[in-house]
């Protein structure tokens, strides 16, 4: 069934506030099926049978493709919906809550249904497993990583003793997150600052940067055209890596032969970057704020009320993209970081330069301030454009709009 068809997609895009606030909910729960079944229960514990397993099967249009699980549960028992009205606007927010995540992540799955974007994420399934309550427990989402541990040798390293956890100084990693592989390429990089991934495929290190902020710069411009979302908290941890696979799929397309990604520009030109057999995708989107109407306001999780008042500056363009690519940057040997594109960017630009971390832009700032796609058509990527794109197989274009 498209997602288009289902009720909750209709209440949330087209739906007035009144009856988003009466039925948001209850919609959630109509579909909301996905939960552990306790087999047995002890003074210890539980034990539980998870509704789904390590794949599950997804039905697009007439086809059936199976994907990799993974399920996010909530931690906390005392996490609540709140819808509030301020200044003519609907605002509806989870506090140790994934309820409103998962109503983001609902909206977002349509884009990937649609293998509109490949570096979405898609939101197989998810439960409201406390009966007590209205709220999402469960997010069954797609598995990233590799299937099996890759070590990590920072034997070689001079580091804090009173901080190392791990005596032996290796490192078993799934590689699942932009954080483990760059920690990966870091420790194994040679002095032309080239790097063998796990999957055989040779990088050069400033190349490779460049392509992961493109990425990134393409991806939230993408999803704010299409569904006024502003991502948040988007750092090392919460951007995934898609091991290109016979399961890699987005919507019923296979890209499990991608080898170079598109990226359409406003000039009627786009990036090429090489996949180098992985995919960058954006992960927890728990912090992330959805305008998905011009009067209702969807926030991930607001964990102080006080702050209600300053959502409002969401429904328009917030330049707060540079948090994620400075987190990025940060943890990079500096004789990588001046050898990328990016870099150079930031470094230039007279408003970008301003940008606090983790705070962000003064509001005369913002509202100057080169959006996602000012940067990607710097002429500083002049060696990554080209003037048609090829879409099959091997190749994958995400567009400005579906």
């Amino acid at each position: 069934m498209d997602i288009e068809s289902i009720n909750l997609y209709k209440l949330i895009t087209t739906g007035s506030q009144q009856d988003v606030k009466n039925n948001l909910l209850s919609e959630i729960e109509k579909i909301a099926k996905y939960c552990t079944e306790t087999v047995g229960e002890g003074y210890f514990g539980k034990v539980t049978v998870p509704a789904v397993g390590p794949f599950l099967a997804v039905k697009i249009g007439d086809d059936t493709i199976v994907l990799p699980t993974a399920i996010k549960e909530s931690r906390n028992t005392d996490g609540f919906v709140n819808f509030e009205e301020i200044n003519g606007d609907l605002i509806i927010y989870s506090d140790n809550s994934i309820t409103c995540e998962g109503i983001i992540l609902f909206i977002i799955s349509k884009l990937w249904y649609k293998s509109a974007n490949i570096h979405l994420p898609f939101l197989m399934a998810m439960g409201m497993c406390d009966y007590n309550k209205l709220v999402l427990t469960h997010l069954v989402i797609e598995r990233y990583g590799l299937d099996s541990f890759t070590n990590l040798d920072i034997g070689k390293y001079i580091s804090d003793p009173t901080r190392l956890s791990n005596p032996f100084k290796i490192i078993k990693s799934h590689m699942t997150t932009i954080g483990d592989v760059l920690d990966y390429v870091i420790l194994n990089k040679n002095d032309d600052l080239k790097c063998k991934l796990p999957n055989d495929k040779i990088i050069y290190f400033p190349d490779f940067i460049d392509s992961l902020c493109i990425f990134f710069l393409h991806t939230s411009y993408f999803l704010w055209n299409e569904c006024k979302i502003t991502l948040g908290d988007q750092h090392l941890s919460n951007i995934f890596v898609q091991w290109i696979n016979n399961y890699s799929t987005c919507g019923k397309r296979s890209i499990s032969n991608i080898k170079n990604i598109y990226y359409e520009l406003e000039n009627k030109k786009f990036l090429m970057v090489p996949s180098n057999g992985i995919i960058f995708k954006i992960g927890d989107i728990g912090c992330s704020i959805m305008a998905i109407q011009k009067n209702i306001i969807v926030v991930g999780d607001l964990a102080n009320r006080d702050n209600l008042d300053r959502i409002k500056m969401y429904k328009k363009k917030c330049n707060v993209y540079l948090d994620a690519i400075l987190k990025i940057l940060n943890i990079l040997p500096y004789e990588v970081i001046i050898k990328t594109k990016i870099h150079k960017i930031i470094t230039t630009d007279k408003i970008l330069s301003k940008y606090y971390p983790n705070i962000g832009f003064l509001e005369k700032d913002n509202n100057s301030a080169s959006t996602e796609m000012d940067v990607l058509m710097n002429d500083i990527y002049a060696d990554f454009i080209v003037s048609k794109c090829v879409d099959d197989d091997e190749n994958f274009t995400n567009r400005l709009k579906i």
